[in-house]
Protein backbone atom coordinates (compact mmCIF):
# COMPACT_ATOMS: atom_id res chain seq x y z
CA UNK A 1 0.00 0.00 0.00
CA UNK A 2 1.37 3.60 -0.78
CA UNK A 3 0.95 6.46 1.47
CA UNK A 4 0.55 9.79 0.49
CA UNK A 5 3.76 12.44 1.37
CA UNK A 6 5.25 15.30 1.06
CA UNK A 7 6.62 14.26 -2.70
CA UNK A 8 3.18 13.58 -3.62
CA UNK A 9 2.92 14.85 -7.55
CA UNK A 10 -0.09 17.39 -7.54
CA UNK A 11 -1.32 18.37 -10.93
CA UNK A 12 -3.30 21.04 -12.08
CA UNK A 13 -6.95 19.92 -12.34
CA UNK A 14 -8.15 19.50 -16.09
CA UNK A 15 -11.45 20.66 -15.19
CA UNK A 16 -13.14 23.74 -15.60
CA UNK A 17 -13.03 26.40 -12.95
CA UNK A 18 -16.97 26.58 -13.02
CA UNK A 19 -17.10 23.00 -12.42
CA UNK A 20 -14.65 23.54 -9.45
CA UNK A 21 -15.92 26.39 -7.99
CA UNK A 22 -19.35 24.36 -7.75
CA UNK A 23 -17.62 21.25 -5.89
CA UNK A 24 -16.04 23.95 -3.45
CA UNK A 25 -19.26 25.72 -2.78
CA UNK A 26 -19.99 21.38 -0.94
CA UNK A 27 -16.99 22.13 1.36
CA UNK A 28 -18.33 22.98 4.75
CA UNK A 29 -15.29 24.97 5.77
CA UNK A 30 -15.99 27.22 2.89
CA UNK A 31 -19.50 28.21 3.61
CA UNK A 32 -19.48 31.82 3.98
CA UNK A 33 -16.44 32.47 1.36
CA UNK A 34 -18.00 35.40 -0.93
CA UNK A 35 -17.51 34.16 -4.89
CA UNK A 36 -13.80 36.28 -5.07
CA UNK A 37 -12.84 34.51 -2.47
CA UNK A 38 -13.59 31.18 -3.92
CA UNK A 39 -12.15 31.98 -6.66
CA UNK A 40 -8.92 32.46 -4.84
CA UNK A 41 -9.22 28.77 -3.45
CA UNK A 42 -9.77 27.27 -7.03
CA UNK A 43 -6.04 28.99 -7.94
CA UNK A 44 -4.73 27.01 -5.30
CA UNK A 45 -6.81 23.71 -5.98
CA UNK A 46 -4.59 20.31 -7.11
CA UNK A 47 -5.99 17.34 -8.22
CA UNK A 48 -4.22 13.73 -7.69
CA UNK A 49 -4.77 10.36 -8.34
CA UNK A 50 -4.34 7.16 -6.29
CA UNK A 51 -4.54 3.11 -6.99
CA UNK A 52 -7.00 0.93 -5.42
CA UNK A 53 -5.76 0.11 -1.51
CA UNK A 54 -3.76 2.88 -0.74
CA UNK A 55 -3.31 4.44 2.52
CA UNK A 56 -3.53 8.43 1.94
CA UNK A 57 -2.92 9.22 5.87
CA UNK A 58 -3.64 7.36 8.66
CA UNK A 59 -5.12 8.40 12.19
CA UNK A 60 -2.57 10.18 13.94
CA UNK A 61 -0.61 11.85 11.07
CA UNK A 62 -0.47 15.78 10.70
CA UNK A 63 -3.21 16.83 9.48
CA UNK A 64 -2.11 19.45 6.48
CA UNK A 65 -4.16 18.66 3.34
CA UNK A 66 -7.82 19.05 2.31
CA UNK A 67 -9.32 16.52 0.06
CA UNK A 68 -12.71 16.43 -1.91
CA UNK A 69 -13.44 13.02 -3.72
CA UNK A 70 -13.56 13.70 -7.35
CA UNK A 71 -14.04 10.00 -8.40
CA UNK A 72 -14.02 6.62 -7.09
CA UNK A 73 -14.38 5.28 -3.79
CA UNK A 74 -12.64 5.24 -0.38
CA UNK A 75 -12.98 4.56 3.20
CA UNK A 76 -12.82 5.84 6.90
CA UNK A 77 -11.56 4.01 9.23
CA UNK A 78 -10.70 4.06 13.02
CA UNK A 79 -8.47 1.67 15.61
CA UNK A 80 -11.19 -0.02 18.44
CA UNK A 81 -9.84 -0.83 21.73
CA UNK A 82 -7.87 -3.55 20.63
CA UNK A 83 -5.99 -1.55 18.42
CA UNK A 84 -7.83 -2.96 14.59
CA UNK A 85 -8.97 -0.67 11.98
CA UNK A 86 -12.82 -0.96 11.94
CA UNK A 87 -14.31 1.10 8.92
CA UNK A 88 -16.88 3.98 10.32
CA UNK A 89 -17.69 5.41 6.49
CA UNK A 90 -17.70 4.69 2.85
CA UNK A 91 -17.08 7.63 0.83
CA UNK A 92 -18.10 8.23 -2.70
CA UNK A 93 -18.11 11.28 -5.33
CA UNK A 94 -18.16 14.67 -3.61
CA UNK A 95 -17.45 13.86 -0.09
CA UNK A 96 -14.65 16.08 1.65
CA UNK A 97 -12.30 15.13 4.11
CA UNK A 98 -10.22 17.35 6.52
CA UNK A 99 -11.54 21.06 5.84
CA UNK A 100 -10.18 21.68 9.60
CA UNK A 101 -7.08 20.68 8.16
CA UNK A 102 -6.37 23.54 6.53
CA UNK A 103 -6.28 26.09 9.78
CA UNK A 104 -5.67 23.64 12.89
CA UNK A 105 -2.49 21.49 11.94
CA UNK A 106 -4.09 18.70 14.37
CA UNK A 107 -3.62 15.02 13.85
CA UNK A 108 -5.49 12.89 11.86
CA UNK A 109 -8.73 11.36 13.99
CA UNK A 110 -9.31 8.28 11.11
CA UNK A 111 -7.09 6.78 8.56
CA UNK A 112 -8.41 7.24 4.66
CA UNK A 113 -7.72 4.68 2.08
CA UNK A 114 -9.18 3.90 -1.15
CA UNK A 115 -10.92 0.85 -2.58
CA UNK A 116 -10.42 1.26 -5.87
CA UNK A 117 -8.47 3.98 -8.21
CA UNK A 118 -9.65 7.53 -7.21
CA UNK A 119 -8.92 10.59 -8.07
CA UNK A 120 -9.08 13.56 -5.18
CA UNK A 121 -9.04 17.96 -5.08
CA UNK A 122 -6.55 18.94 -2.67
CA UNK A 123 -5.93 21.77 -1.14
CA UNK A 124 -2.37 22.27 1.08
CA UNK A 125 -2.51 24.05 4.21
CA UNK A 126 0.42 25.85 3.43
CA UNK A 127 -0.70 27.68 -0.11
CA UNK A 128 -3.96 28.10 1.98
CA UNK A 129 -2.25 29.80 5.27
CA UNK A 130 -1.13 32.57 2.69
CA UNK A 131 -4.40 33.21 1.50
CA UNK A 132 -5.37 33.54 4.79
CA UNK A 133 -2.92 35.93 6.19
CA UNK A 134 -2.31 37.76 2.94
CA UNK A 135 -5.92 38.10 1.41
CA UNK A 136 -8.77 40.13 3.33
CA UNK A 137 -11.98 38.41 1.86
CA UNK A 138 -10.52 34.72 2.58
CA UNK A 139 -9.65 35.50 6.13
CA UNK A 140 -13.28 37.30 6.64
CA UNK A 141 -14.89 34.00 4.92
CA UNK A 142 -12.99 31.92 7.83
CA UNK A 143 -13.62 33.99 10.08
CA UNK A 144 -17.25 33.52 9.91
CA UNK A 145 -16.70 29.48 9.60
CA UNK A 146 -15.23 29.37 12.70
CA UNK A 147 -17.49 31.99 14.50
CA UNK A 148 -20.51 29.95 12.96
CA UNK A 149 -18.61 26.75 14.45
CA UNK A 150 -17.77 28.17 17.26
CA UNK A 151 -21.49 28.93 18.35
CA UNK A 152 -23.07 25.51 17.20
CA UNK A 153 -20.51 23.59 19.46
CA UNK A 154 -22.13 26.07 22.01
CA UNK A 155 -25.19 25.20 20.85
CA UNK A 156 -24.53 21.31 20.76
CA UNK A 157 -22.65 21.94 24.50
CA UNK A 158 -25.76 23.47 26.15
CA UNK A 159 -28.01 20.65 24.90
CA UNK A 160 -25.56 18.11 25.33
CA UNK A 161 -25.35 19.43 29.04
CA UNK A 162 -29.22 19.78 29.61
CA UNK A 163 -29.89 16.32 28.26
CA UNK A 164 -27.36 14.85 30.95
CA UNK A 165 -28.21 16.81 33.56
CA UNK A 166 -29.96 14.89 36.73
CA UNK A 167 -32.93 16.77 37.03
CA UNK A 168 -35.46 18.28 34.88
CA UNK A 169 -34.78 21.84 33.13
CA UNK A 170 -36.29 24.80 31.55
CA UNK A 171 -35.35 27.53 30.09
CA UNK A 172 -36.91 30.80 29.92
CA UNK A 173 -36.58 34.28 28.39
CA UNK A 174 -37.14 37.26 31.08
CA UNK A 175 -41.22 37.12 30.90
CA UNK A 176 -41.08 33.28 31.84
CA UNK A 177 -41.86 32.09 28.55
CA UNK A 178 -40.41 28.75 27.84
CA UNK A 179 -37.64 29.06 25.17
CA UNK A 180 -36.08 25.11 26.11
CA UNK A 181 -36.48 22.06 28.02
CA UNK A 182 -34.34 18.74 28.18
CA UNK A 183 -35.25 15.40 27.93
CA UNK A 184 -35.92 14.59 31.52
CA UNK A 185 -38.68 17.49 31.90
CA UNK A 186 -39.96 16.22 28.24
CA UNK A 187 -40.50 12.79 29.92
CA UNK A 188 -41.47 13.32 33.10
CA UNK A 189 -43.70 16.60 32.49
CA UNK A 190 -45.55 14.12 29.39
CA UNK A 191 -44.12 16.59 26.57
CA UNK A 192 -44.16 15.19 23.45
CA UNK A 193 -40.56 16.11 21.91
CA UNK A 194 -41.51 16.41 18.59
CA UNK A 195 -43.73 19.29 19.11
CA UNK A 196 -41.31 21.84 20.10
CA UNK A 197 -42.67 24.25 22.03
CA UNK A 198 -46.41 23.90 21.67
CA UNK A 199 -49.09 26.07 23.59
CA UNK A 200 -50.29 22.69 25.36
CA UNK A 201 -47.16 22.22 26.64
CA UNK A 202 -47.33 25.83 28.40
CA UNK A 203 -50.57 24.73 29.98
CA UNK A 204 -49.06 21.84 31.68
CA UNK A 205 -46.28 23.85 33.41
CA UNK A 206 -48.32 27.44 33.50
CA UNK A 207 -49.11 26.67 37.20
CA UNK A 208 -45.14 26.16 38.28
CA UNK A 209 -44.09 28.67 35.61
CA UNK A 210 -46.82 31.51 37.62
CA UNK A 211 -45.31 30.09 41.20
CA UNK A 212 -41.52 30.83 40.23
CA UNK A 213 -42.72 34.34 38.47
CA UNK A 214 -44.34 35.58 42.24
CA UNK A 215 -41.01 34.78 43.30
CA UNK A 216 -38.80 35.55 41.15
CA UNK A 217 -35.26 37.92 41.82
CA UNK A 218 -34.08 39.03 39.37
CA UNK A 219 -30.17 39.14 40.54
CA UNK A 220 -30.12 36.27 42.78
CA UNK A 221 -30.47 32.40 42.23
CA UNK A 222 -33.43 31.29 44.52
CA UNK A 223 -35.35 27.89 45.44
CA UNK A 224 -38.69 26.52 46.59
CA UNK A 225 -40.63 23.40 46.88
CA UNK A 226 -43.79 23.54 45.03
CA UNK A 227 -46.79 20.77 45.79
CA UNK A 228 -49.34 20.12 42.79
CA UNK A 229 -52.50 18.65 42.87
CA UNK A 230 -51.68 15.53 42.24
CA UNK A 231 -49.26 15.62 45.36
CA UNK A 232 -46.63 15.75 43.40
CA UNK A 233 -43.53 17.50 45.42
CA UNK A 234 -41.08 19.39 43.20
CA UNK A 235 -38.22 21.21 44.63
CA UNK A 236 -36.97 24.34 42.61
CA UNK A 237 -33.79 26.19 41.36
CA UNK A 238 -33.93 29.35 39.50
CA UNK A 239 -31.45 30.88 38.18
CA UNK A 240 -30.76 34.18 36.24
CA UNK A 241 -29.09 34.39 32.86
CA UNK A 242 -27.04 36.98 32.70
CA UNK A 243 -25.21 38.14 29.16
CA UNK A 244 -21.39 39.01 29.60
CA UNK A 245 -22.63 43.13 30.20
CA UNK A 246 -24.28 41.76 32.89
CA UNK A 247 -28.41 41.82 31.58
CA UNK A 248 -30.82 39.74 32.81
CA UNK A 249 -31.87 37.11 29.12
CA UNK A 250 -33.41 34.78 31.17
CA UNK A 251 -34.02 31.90 33.51
CA UNK A 252 -32.75 28.78 34.19
CA UNK A 253 -35.32 26.69 36.13
CA UNK A 254 -34.15 23.17 37.70
CA UNK A 255 -36.98 20.88 38.96
CA UNK A 256 -36.68 17.68 40.70
CA UNK A 257 -39.24 14.96 41.86
CA UNK A 258 -38.79 14.69 45.32
CA UNK A 259 -42.01 13.12 45.94
CA UNK A 260 -40.64 9.60 47.22
CA UNK A 261 -37.58 11.24 49.26
CA UNK A 262 -40.13 13.28 51.22
CA UNK A 263 -42.45 10.16 51.37
CA UNK A 264 -39.40 8.56 52.50
CA UNK A 265 -38.42 11.11 55.03
CA UNK A 266 -42.19 11.29 56.57
CA UNK A 267 -41.57 6.98 57.13
CA UNK A 268 -38.80 7.80 58.63
CA UNK A 269 -40.25 10.55 60.70
CA UNK A 270 -42.86 7.72 61.98
CA UNK A 271 -40.98 4.92 62.71
CA UNK A 272 -38.85 7.44 65.52
CA UNK A 273 -42.14 8.86 66.48
CA UNK A 274 -43.14 4.73 67.26
CA UNK A 275 -40.31 3.87 68.70
CA UNK A 276 -40.29 7.44 71.05
CA UNK A 277 -44.06 7.62 72.11
CA UNK A 278 -43.26 3.72 73.35
CA UNK A 279 -40.55 4.69 76.12
CA UNK A 280 -42.89 7.13 78.63
CA UNK A 281 -45.56 4.27 78.79
CA UNK A 282 -42.53 1.83 79.71
CA UNK A 283 -41.32 4.19 81.84
CA UNK A 284 -44.47 5.21 83.80
CA UNK A 285 -45.00 1.61 84.72
CA UNK A 286 -41.19 1.39 86.13
CA UNK A 287 -42.43 4.50 88.25
CA UNK A 288 -45.35 1.77 89.95
CA UNK A 289 -43.51 -0.55 91.42
CA UNK A 290 -42.02 -0.87 94.95
CA UNK A 291 -39.01 -1.25 96.33
CA UNK A 292 -39.05 -5.00 96.74
CA UNK A 293 -40.39 -5.48 93.41
CA UNK A 294 -37.30 -3.76 91.88
CA UNK A 295 -34.92 -6.09 93.19
CA UNK A 296 -36.41 -8.55 92.03
CA UNK A 297 -34.59 -9.49 89.08
CA UNK A 298 -37.02 -12.10 87.95
CA UNK A 299 -39.63 -9.46 88.32
CA UNK A 300 -41.81 -7.60 85.84
CA UNK A 301 -39.74 -4.70 86.29
CA UNK A 302 -36.61 -6.99 85.09
CA UNK A 303 -38.51 -7.39 81.72
CA UNK A 304 -39.63 -3.70 81.23
CA UNK A 305 -36.08 -2.56 81.79
CA UNK A 306 -35.19 -4.83 79.00
CA UNK A 307 -37.95 -3.91 76.62
CA UNK A 308 -36.63 -0.24 77.69
CA UNK A 309 -32.99 -0.97 76.72
CA UNK A 310 -34.61 -2.76 73.79
CA UNK A 311 -36.41 0.63 72.09
CA UNK A 312 -33.55 2.90 72.78
CA UNK A 313 -31.00 0.30 71.31
CA UNK A 314 -33.79 0.49 68.27
CA UNK A 315 -33.66 4.21 68.20
CA UNK A 316 -30.09 3.91 68.34
CA UNK A 317 -29.92 2.22 65.62
CA UNK A 318 -32.55 3.79 63.64
CA UNK A 319 -30.84 7.10 64.26
CA UNK A 320 -27.60 5.05 62.70
CA UNK A 321 -29.25 3.62 59.73
CA UNK A 322 -30.49 7.58 58.78
CA UNK A 323 -27.15 8.96 59.30
CA UNK A 324 -25.96 7.53 55.76
CA UNK A 325 -22.61 5.65 55.00
CA UNK A 326 -20.29 5.10 58.66
CA UNK A 327 -17.50 6.81 59.12
CA UNK A 328 -14.80 4.09 59.72
CA UNK A 329 -11.83 4.65 61.11
CA UNK A 330 -9.73 0.91 60.57
CA UNK A 331 -7.25 0.04 62.92
CA UNK A 332 -5.06 -3.40 63.98
CA UNK A 333 -7.86 -5.36 66.23
CA UNK A 334 -8.15 -8.63 67.79
CA UNK A 335 -11.82 -9.50 67.25
CA UNK A 336 -11.88 -12.34 69.71
CA UNK A 337 -10.78 -10.14 72.24
CA UNK A 338 -13.48 -7.83 71.44
CA UNK A 339 -16.00 -10.55 71.43
CA UNK A 340 -14.84 -11.76 75.26
CA UNK A 341 -16.19 -8.04 76.49
CA UNK A 342 -19.49 -8.45 74.99
CA UNK A 343 -19.90 -11.77 76.11
CA UNK A 344 -18.57 -10.99 79.67
CA UNK A 345 -21.18 -7.64 79.86
CA UNK A 346 -23.89 -9.94 78.40
CA UNK A 347 -23.55 -12.80 81.24
CA UNK A 348 -25.96 -11.63 83.45
CA UNK A 349 -28.93 -10.99 81.29
CA UNK A 350 -28.75 -14.33 80.04
CA UNK A 351 -28.22 -15.95 83.20
CA UNK A 352 -31.59 -13.82 84.02
CA UNK A 353 -33.40 -16.13 81.20
CA UNK A 354 -31.54 -19.10 82.52
CA UNK A 355 -30.02 -19.45 79.00
CA UNK A 356 -26.65 -21.14 78.53
CA UNK A 357 -23.81 -20.19 76.08
CA UNK A 358 -21.67 -22.14 73.97
CA UNK A 359 -18.66 -20.05 72.79
CA UNK A 360 -15.81 -21.41 70.58
CA UNK A 361 -13.59 -18.24 69.94
CA UNK A 362 -11.44 -20.07 67.73
CA UNK A 363 -10.11 -17.03 65.43
CA UNK A 364 -7.28 -16.38 68.12
CA UNK A 365 -4.43 -14.02 68.19
CA UNK A 366 -5.16 -13.18 64.70
CA UNK A 367 -5.72 -9.54 64.03
CA UNK A 368 -8.07 -7.79 61.04
CA UNK A 369 -8.07 -3.81 59.78
CA UNK A 370 -11.59 -2.56 61.15
CA UNK A 371 -13.04 -0.06 63.22
CA UNK A 372 -12.84 -1.81 67.16
CA UNK A 373 -16.18 0.44 67.48
CA UNK A 374 -18.40 -0.93 65.16
CA UNK A 375 -17.12 -3.87 65.37
CA UNK A 376 -18.29 -4.13 69.31
CA UNK A 377 -21.56 -3.06 68.18
CA UNK A 378 -22.02 -5.36 65.89
CA UNK A 379 -21.30 -8.50 68.11
CA UNK A 380 -23.30 -6.44 70.61
CA UNK A 381 -26.60 -6.56 68.27
CA UNK A 382 -26.37 -9.94 67.27
CA UNK A 383 -25.64 -11.65 70.50
CA UNK A 384 -28.65 -9.28 71.99
CA UNK A 385 -30.50 -10.33 69.14
CA UNK A 386 -30.09 -13.80 69.89
CA UNK A 387 -30.87 -13.63 74.03
CA UNK A 388 -33.97 -11.47 72.78
CA UNK A 389 -35.48 -13.81 70.47
CA UNK A 390 -34.72 -16.85 72.30
CA UNK A 391 -36.60 -18.55 75.40
CA UNK A 392 -35.58 -18.95 78.46
CA UNK A 393 -33.27 -22.20 79.55
CA UNK A 394 -32.09 -22.05 75.54
CA UNK A 395 -28.40 -22.72 74.62
CA UNK A 396 -26.89 -20.45 72.63
CA UNK A 397 -23.91 -20.59 69.69
CA UNK A 398 -21.21 -17.92 69.93
CA UNK A 399 -18.16 -19.04 67.49
CA UNK A 400 -15.54 -17.39 65.68
CA UNK A 401 -12.93 -19.00 63.34
CA UNK A 402 -10.59 -18.22 60.53
CA UNK A 403 -11.15 -19.90 57.15
CA UNK A 404 -8.71 -20.20 54.57
CA UNK A 405 -9.18 -16.96 53.08
CA UNK A 406 -7.84 -15.06 55.98
CA UNK A 407 -10.97 -13.20 56.92
CA UNK A 408 -12.45 -13.14 60.18
CA UNK A 409 -15.22 -15.34 60.41
CA UNK A 410 -18.36 -15.29 63.31
CA UNK A 411 -21.56 -17.23 63.44
CA UNK A 412 -24.28 -16.61 66.22
CA UNK A 413 -26.87 -19.38 66.30
CA UNK A 414 -30.14 -19.61 68.45
CA UNK A 415 -33.59 -22.33 68.52
CA UNK A 416 -36.26 -20.66 67.28
CA UNK A 417 -39.94 -21.63 66.66
CA UNK A 418 -40.36 -20.52 63.30
CA UNK A 419 -38.97 -21.27 59.76
CA UNK A 420 -36.68 -19.27 57.79
CA UNK A 421 -36.49 -19.50 54.10
CA UNK A 422 -34.43 -17.54 51.56
CA UNK A 423 -36.17 -14.51 50.90
CA UNK A 424 -37.25 -14.38 55.02
CA UNK A 425 -33.49 -14.19 54.98
CA UNK A 426 -33.19 -11.60 52.90
CA UNK A 427 -36.20 -9.41 54.67
CA UNK A 428 -34.89 -9.24 57.68
CA UNK A 429 -31.64 -7.13 56.60
CA UNK A 430 -33.92 -4.49 54.49
CA UNK A 431 -35.84 -1.46 56.91
CA UNK A 432 -38.08 -1.68 54.11
CA UNK A 433 -39.24 -4.97 54.02
CA UNK A 434 -39.00 -5.31 58.20
CA UNK A 435 -41.57 -1.68 58.17
CA UNK A 436 -43.93 -3.39 55.41
CA UNK A 437 -44.51 -6.59 57.17
CA UNK A 438 -45.22 -4.81 60.48
CA UNK A 439 -47.65 -2.36 58.74
CA UNK A 440 -49.32 -5.36 56.77
CA UNK A 441 -49.52 -6.83 60.72
CA UNK A 442 -47.09 -10.09 59.46
CA UNK A 443 -45.47 -9.22 62.57
CA UNK A 444 -46.07 -7.83 65.64
CA UNK A 445 -42.64 -5.36 65.78
CA UNK A 446 -40.10 -4.58 63.38
CA UNK A 447 -36.15 -5.13 64.03
CA UNK A 448 -33.88 -2.22 63.40
CA UNK A 449 -30.92 -4.09 64.53
CA UNK A 450 -30.42 -6.31 61.56
CA UNK A 451 -30.56 -3.66 59.32
CA UNK A 452 -27.76 -1.84 61.21
CA UNK A 453 -25.43 -5.16 61.39
CA UNK A 454 -25.50 -5.41 57.64
CA UNK A 455 -24.99 -1.78 57.30
CA UNK A 456 -21.80 -1.84 59.20
CA UNK A 457 -20.36 -4.78 57.70
CA UNK A 458 -21.22 -3.17 54.27
CA UNK A 459 -18.67 -0.28 55.32
CA UNK A 460 -16.34 -2.97 55.62
CA UNK A 461 -16.71 -4.38 52.51
CA UNK A 462 -18.18 -7.90 54.72
CA UNK A 463 -20.32 -9.81 53.99
CA UNK A 464 -23.25 -11.04 56.22
CA UNK A 465 -26.44 -13.75 55.93
CA UNK A 466 -28.93 -15.66 57.62
CA UNK A 467 -28.80 -19.44 57.02
CA UNK A 468 -32.47 -20.58 56.43
CA UNK A 469 -33.50 -23.53 58.87
CA UNK A 470 -35.80 -25.77 56.40
CA UNK A 471 -34.36 -28.69 58.12
CA UNK A 472 -33.92 -27.47 61.85
CA UNK A 473 -35.12 -25.27 64.13
CA UNK A 474 -32.46 -23.01 64.42
CA UNK A 475 -31.53 -19.09 63.80
CA UNK A 476 -28.15 -18.65 62.37
CA UNK A 477 -25.89 -15.31 61.82
CA UNK A 478 -22.94 -15.61 59.52
CA UNK A 479 -20.57 -12.83 58.94
CA UNK A 480 -17.15 -12.49 57.38
CA UNK A 481 -14.58 -8.96 57.94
Amino acid sequence: MDQVGPSTPLTTSTESEASITKRLRNVPFLEGFSDAAIQKVVAITGETTFPARSVIFREGDRGDTLYILKSGRATISKKNRLGVNVVIATLVEGAVIGDMALIDNQPRSATLETLIQSTFFIIKESDFQKLLYNDREVTQGTLILLTDRIRRSNEKLIDFALDNHPDMVILTDTDFRVTDINKQAQNQLKMNPKEGIQPGVLGKIRFLLEKVRQQAQERNPFFLILMKPEKLFLWVHVNPLKNPQGFLQGYLIELRDITQARDSSRRSLEIASFIIHRLPGLVEKMKGFTPAESRDTSSEQTELVREINRQVNKLVAFTDLEAGPLRIQRVDMNPDQIATDVINSHQFVMAAKSQALDCRLEFGEGQIFADDDWIRKLLTILLCNAITYSEPGSLIVFQTSQPNNGRFRCRIQNPTDFTVSEDDARRFFSISQQLEDFESLRSTDFGLELPLAKHIIDAHNGRISIEPNLNNNLFSVVFEL
